[in-house]
């Protein structure tokens, strides 16, 4: 027996048939008896997406195995999902045009298919973030939103974590208010801390905007205690994003820049909660609600 990604188990057919009558009815399990190579293609992609967050480099040398062994096996969904994620690894190598390259790539390779576009489709909202391309950078995070909760999945957390940083770039702090709460509570239940931790930075902009600085570092030094306890590195299209905010910080006065250290000795469910108030104090409200109409730009500050 393994763990596979997303916390998949993977059983040895030894194993299964020793386990088979103490298994609960609703577990679903599929045979790779014949499709090692499914599985082997599968395993290349997901580390792929292990490598765009820690070695790029690393991450190219499984790209083409993962691609063509999709491609022999007549997998459209995992190519698209494979090239786009080559498309990631480029940018964070630096090489937007190669990264945009491998997008249009896996976009036109799912459309092609009939495959969904909604990863090659976040894939170039976040080159055009990277370009300074903000309301472009927002049409390809809408529709890419739409397709990924279309499709019946679960919500995504990474568009609306997109979107409310995006807005907070454009000066739309309601709209940005709305998209960064909703993503808070979509992962923090789940505990996905490398998005609760851009979660707490980008809500950290937000406080900054409100001219709530000593809120704004003490939410800063909880991410960064999250990521330094956890590893979790700062990933590409947020880099530009993040230093801008560090530099906001740096130029406080040192009792407010203090409050990252308070930040770092929080409870977690007390900085979420500090968290929460600062988008509803946005917004005007007592508690969480609706963000802003999709699509709309309402006004900024």
């Amino acid at each position: 027996m393994s763990v596979g990604h997303g916390g998949q188990i993977l059983l040895s057919q030894p194993a299964f048939e020793l386990a088979r009558d103490l298994l609960p009815a609703e577990l679903r399990l599929r045979d790779l008896g014949e499709h090692r190579e499914a599985a082997r293609a599968t395993a290349c992609c997901r580390y792929l997406f292990v490598c765009s967050l820690q070695d790029e480099r690393d991450g190219l040398k499984y790209a083409a195995e993962g691609l063509a062994l999709a491609q022999k096996l007549g997998a459209s969904e995992l190519a698209v999902e494979t090239v786009a994620m080559q498309g990631m690894l480029a940018m964070g190598l630096g090489d937007a045009a190669e990264a945009e390259r491998f997008a249009n790539e896996a976009l036109s390779l799912a459309q092609t298919s009939g495959s969904d576009t909604s990863m090659p489709l976040i894939l170039l909202g976040e080159i055009a973030r990277i370009e300074g391309k903000l309301e472009k950078a927002r049409d390809y995070n809408l529709a890419s939103l739409e397709l990924f909760e279309r499709h019946g999945r679960a919500k995504s957390a990474s568009n609306r974590l997109n979107l409310g940083a995006i807005e907070l770039e454009l000066g739309n702090l309601d709209a940005a208010a709305g998209w960064l709460s909703e993503t808070l509570e979509i992962v923090y239940p789940k505990q996905h801390y490398p998005h609760v931790a851009s979660a707490l930075v980008a809500i950290a902009v937000l406080a900054l905007k409100r001219n709530q600085p000593t809120r704004a570092a003490t939410l800063w030094g909880a991410a960064g205690k999250m990521r330094d306890d956890r590893r979790i590195p700062v990933q590409v299209g947020d880099r530009p994003f993040e230093a801008w905010v560090e530099r906001q910080l740096q130029a406080l006065p040192a009792a407010e820049q203090a409050a990252a250290q308070t930040g770092r000795s929080m409870n977690l469910e007390a900085v979420v909660e500090m968290a929460r108030e600062i988008c509803a104090g946005a917004r005007g409200l007592t508690s969480a609600g609706a963000p802003a109409a999709r699509g709309e730009r309402p006004s900024g500050e």
